[in-house]
């Protein structure tokens, strides 16, 4: 949540706000729907299940520390230089 508002620019930040607001919701649905099914075809006493969230939090964690810089003491104007996003206008300089 702390990414999705700080990263782009005003202009953006409602929209992203919203995109990420309605995925958080479908996966949660996702999850909720098809657990009860998983559970009961993966594995005996439904472990695969727990190793197949353990894993994917695991790689999220890797992604995580690898690859989503650090943003701490930076001001929100500097974000864009973190990321790599040249405005319009410095294009045309």
């Amino acid at each position: 949540w702390i990414y999705i508002s700080e990263i782009p620019t005003v202009r953006l930040r409602s929209l992203n706000i919203a995109i990420g607001a309605t995925t958080q919701w479908l996966f949660n649905f996702v999850i909720a729907r098809s657990s009860p099914s998983v559970l009961t075809t993966l594995g005996k006493e439904g472990y695969g299940t727990y190793l197949i969230f353990g894993s994917l939090s695991f790689l999220m964690f890797l992604f995580a520390f690898f690859f989503v810089p650090e943003a701490k003491g930076m001001f929100l104007e500097d974000m864009d230089e973190i990321f790599g996003i040249v405005e319009l206008s410095a294009r045309m300089l």
